[in-house]
């Protein structure tokens, strides 16, 4: 008898090993972590908000968000740990542009428009949001979309990826009973249709990941050595 446990049990393996990914967090033995002697230029004060952001935003928002969804599969909730692939590839495109702008700066050398993009992935918000040292947020962030498009250079499918992985995250119903059929709660994978519309979803969303996470190591990675160039 076909199960639920059962069906998504490779998808599962799959996703631990992209997360496996994540075995050393990045570092910069050359930029101080904590307050130094004097105070930083503002160059300086860009590059450690960039190091911030690869740290924090895409490295442990990643780890953590992919640990989720091995968790939430792992109990049979495929639904909502599916609407996290999502965020895994908006991250990654955010990753991207963030070490877009420290190229492009080590070409232009403009502190201004460095800052620009460094401050908007830094600390973009819509609503009110405090920042952990007591002041608010106060840039306008890049819009998601743009994120996604600036991917579409090293993965042309990107948009249609993402359009699809949506349809996972909206409040509608169809992707939901899709989802829902798979899962602990559903497990209809007796269904001949479940069974091929699910493997193909399945493996469409965790391509997803596995994309996105790898993408994400290496911009991290990339983008940390350019802020120690730049630094």
């Amino acid at each position: 008898m076909k199960t639920w446990q059962g069906e998504i049990s490779t998808y599962l393996d799959r996703l631990r090993n992209a997360l496996e990914q994540f075995d050393a967090p990045p570092h910069s033995p050359n930029i101080p972590e904590g307050p130094t002697g004097t105070a930083p230029t503002v160059l300086q004060s860009v590059i450690h908000r960039s190091v911030t952001f690869y740290n924090f935003g895409a490295w442990n928002r990643a780890r953590e968000t992919t640990e989720a969804l091995v968790t939430l599969w792992s109990g049979g909730y495929l639904s909502p740990g599916a609407a996290l692939s999502r965020i895994l590839f908006e991250v990654w495109g955010v990753s991207l542009l963030m070490s877009n702008g420290l190229r492009h700066f080590l070409d232009a050398k403009d502190v201004n428009s460095l800052s620009t993009t460094v401050n908007k992935l830094f600390e973009g918000v819509r609503s009110e949001v405090l920042l952990p040292w007591g002041t608010p947020a106060s840039e306008k962030p890049i819009h998601v979309l743009d994120a996604i498009r600036a991917l579409q250079p090293v993965y042309p499918e990107a948009m249609q990826t993402y359009e699809d992985l949506c349809e996972s995250a909206h409040a509608n119903q169809p992707r939901f009973m899709e989802w829902w059929v798979m899962g602990k709660a559903g497990d209809n994978w007796s269904n001949e249709t479940v069974q091929k519309r699910g493997h193909m979803l399945l493996n469409k969303t965790v391509g997803a990941v596995e994309l996105a996470v790898s993408g994400i190591v290496r911009e991290v990675a990339e983008g940390m050595i350019l802020c120690e160039q730049i630094y």
